[in-house]
């Protein structure tokens, strides 16, 4: 991948800078991890600060979002970087924090007796959270976002986390670099279309892939048909 541009660095800047502002903090790292919760997850601003476990003694762990449907539970899970100069955001994501992952993961789903203790009260929660899910029958599925306004991890890097992730068919792993931040955070100026689907069971959960944001469903067909069609009968296509 190229070096990110001035240009690309300054349009992210911004952002975080506002970001941070509207949480009151003159902290543009807290202000980032903000800014791409509040558009990697379908919440309010008010409720971001629930997601965040950054701090001392977070195993490598900024974020953790819990989504529950049904027999199924979808564990998103992040670490963000944020590199405050263009020459920072000009280096990898840093390996050794992978091994911090790597064994949290690994002694989250071994349920190692001591882990919550080893952790910070807001990552204890969640750890606490997910157990429950797990005794109360709930399949887990762990997805990891590894987030900078800097470059991808290096090549050996991703291949040994994607090495661990491969022994397990319940987590996977996404990197959103600097490409993905800016199409996350210029996502607000595209064309919106309204209309209103009517689901036909009460199963259905959020998800988030990059500058994406839905909700899965069973929908009722006449209703999405009716949202796609305009006044003459005729169907539009949807943006």
């Amino acid at each position: 991948m190229r070096q990110i541009t001035d240009l690309e660095f300054s349009l992210i800047e911004s952002k975080v800078k506002k970001s941070a502002d509207k949480i009151g903090l003159d902290d543009r790292s807290t202000g980032f991890l903000y800014l791409i919760l509040d558009s990697l997850f379908p919440r309010s601003g008010e409720d971001i600060s629930s997601l965040i476990t950054d701090g001392g003694s977070d195993r490598g762990v900024d974020a953790v979002y819990i989504q529950e449907s049904g027999n199924v539970a979808h564990i998103s899970i992040v670490q963000s970087k944020y590199a405050s100069t263009i020459k920072s955001a000009g280096r990898t994501f840093p390996g050794n924090e992978i091994d911090k992952l790597i064994s949290f993961i690994r002694d989250l789903v071994d349920r190692v007796a001591g882990l919550p203790e080893s952790v910070n009260p807001l990552l204890r929660g969640k750890i606490v959270d997910i157990w429950r899910l797990v005794d109360q029958g709930k399949m887990i599925y762990i997805h990891i976002f590894l987030v900078s306004n800097a470059l991808p991890l290096a090549t050996h890097e991703r291949k040994r986390l994607d090495a661990f992730c491969s022994q397990y068919e319940f987590i996977s792993v996404e990197e959103l670099s600097y490409q993905s931040i800016i199409s996350l955070i210029s996502s607000d100026g595209r064309t919106k279309e309204d209309g209103i689907l009517d689901t036909v069971d009460v199963q259905k959960y959020e998800r988030a892939d990059c500058d994406i944001r839905g909700l899965v469903a069973n929908v009722d067909a006449r209703s999405y048909i009716d949202m796609i069609s305009n006044e003459g009968g005729k169907t539009t296509s949807l943006r």
